[in-house]
């Protein structure tokens, strides 16, 4: 996946997407976060000035889209034999 920048296009509105906000350590904040873009008519405005349509303070300069979450086996399904062993130990 490649950033894109906010300037080329922005998310969907209600997208939660990985940012990018390099000012953010300014203001003692993350640089890279998740945040969802909640859309041009939500007026968020950066300590910067920037007005933006994301939910967290500072504004980004990139974003790119989540990847898609892992497939992961039902917990029933980690308790066979092959695993009670190893859960044992812990």
């Amino acid at each position: 996946m490649n950033w894109i920048s906010v300037k080329d296009k922005l998310p969907r509105k209600g997208q939660t997407v990985l940012t990018y906000r390099p000012r953010a350590k300014e203001t003692g904040d993350d640089v890279y976060t998740i945040q969802m873009f909640i859309g041009k008519d939500f007026e968020n405005v950066s300590p910067q000035g920037v007005v933006h349509g994301f939910d967290r303070w500072c504004h980004p300069t990139h974003w790119m889209p989540l990847p898609k979450k892992p497939k992961t086996k039902r917990f029933k399904d980690l308790r066979s034999e092959e695993h009670t062993s190893e859960l044992q130990s812990l």
